[in-house]
């Protein structure tokens, strides 16, 4: 990986820079293959990519920042405490500790309609029910709709600095994954926002992630298929990529 290029705080690799309007639209052209019914119809207008284009089985997520991280919310608690606690080793039973915590401040919320947490639950479910009630998770959201992604990434005012200056875009792609499964999809659909924006999962430590960005195909053309990467895009194309979302 040492020939790839690196900017934010982790080792994702950038595999784009996008800084002009006609950049961003060549990029875009570049997922016209992926519209779904979430996609604006001006983007739909745009002519279909090569034939030699694969829909893989990609995900996107999208930060307004560089400096952000793929990492949970429980993870970044976790870390407040430090040396006190081995993240890296201990994650999976401190996961555990912590699902016991939700459970019980769960079991008083009507959930759905139910009066009680369902008992027959898995602890991915429950762990989803966490995350609509903004309890701290191992989950991280993504998305099936590039579009969706791009519209979260661009959706806030940044200040004008220079730490400010791309927002991101992140691909992971489960296509030759042939290790641990990387996609939670609760067998439970909850609430109408997760369903609108093709909301999937992942419950992977920022350190898996980054071993994860590893991982690459290098194909005999020289082409390299990347497990994990990122896209930066300039934030002072912020009105045009909105425009294209209105």
């Amino acid at each position: 990986m040492e020939d790839f290029k690196f900017i934010g705080k982790d080792k994702v690799p950038v595999v784009g820079e996008i800084n002009t309007l006609d950049e961003f639209k060549r990029f875009v052209f570049s997922y016209s293959y992926k519209f779904d019914e979430e996609t604006p119809d001006e983007f739909k207008q745009i002519p279909l990519a090569s034939d030699s284009s694969t829909n893989y089985a990609s995900y996107y997520r999208g930060h307004s920042k560089v400096e952000y991280c793929l990492e949970s919310t429980l993870e970044h608690h976790l870390k407040i405490f430090g040396k006190q606690l081995n993240i890296e080793k201990d994650y999976q039973k401190l996961q555990e500790k912590y699902l016991e915590h939700c459970k019980r401040i769960l079991i008083n919320q009507s959930i759905d309609g139910y009066i009680l947490l369902p008992s027959n639950l898995k602890d991915d479910d429950i762990w989803a029910f966490a995350q609509h009630y903004q309890l701290k998770t191992p989950l991280l959201d993504w998305t099936k709709s590039f579009f969706v992604a791009l519209y979260f990434a661009f959706e806030s005012q940044e200040e004008n600095k220079k730490e400010n200056e791309y927002r991101v875009i992140y691909e992971l792609n489960e296509f030759f994954n042939f290790g641990k499964k990387l996609i939670v999809e609760p067998e439970i659909k909850i609430g109408n926002r997760i369903n609108a924006q093709k909301g999937v999962f992942t419950k992977l430590s920022s350190r898996e992630f980054e071993d994860i960005a590893k991982m690459n195909t290098k194909f005999g053309n020289g082409h390299v298929f990347h497990r994990l990467s990122k896209t930066l895009i300039s934030s002072k194309l912020r009105k045009d990529v909105l425009a294209y979302q209105d």
